[in-house]
């Protein structure tokens, strides 16, 4: 049975043999992801990654995407103990990078973006790292 809470999630998300369906993609992303002595937290770190970035249609949901992100620490990731040290720079990242594309969206030149996400990463630096 776990090994099919693995598998479905992939055929609704990618509409392998199945009408492309997100919704029961994450059902069973979910009830993988919540496997007792679970050994497939890619389903959860796929669940993280769609809230995240609001993948596939479904709309950012930061809150749920920490949620997923601190129950995959809690199961003994290192990469996401540290993700979850580091909620801030995340936030800030997705921030930063929502203002250049919007920036270049907006016709001004490419390097100025860059230019500005540059300095705003070094401010950020600045006030986390203090000299």
């Amino acid at each position: 049975m776990e090994q099919l809470y693995s598998i479905k999630p992939l055929f609704f998300e990618n509409g392998y043999g199945v009408e492309k369906d997100i919704n029961k993609a994450i059902k069973y992303y979910d009830k993988a992801c919540r496997i007792k002595g679970n050994k497939m937290i890619i389903a959860c770190e796929n669940l993280f990654s769609i809230y995240l970035h609001g993948n596939k249609g479904v709309p950012q949901d930061l809150n749920k995407a920490k949620e997923y992100a601190k129950w995959i620490a809690e199961n003994g990731s290192q990469k996401y103990q540290e993700y979850i040290k580091r909620w801030d720079y995340i936030l800030f990242s997705l921030e930063l990078s929502l203002k250049l594309k919007e920036c270049k969206k907006s016709g001004i030149n490419a390097s100025i973006c860059i230019r500005k996400s540059n300095n705003a990463l070094l401010e950020y630096a600045n006030k986390m790292y203090p000299n």
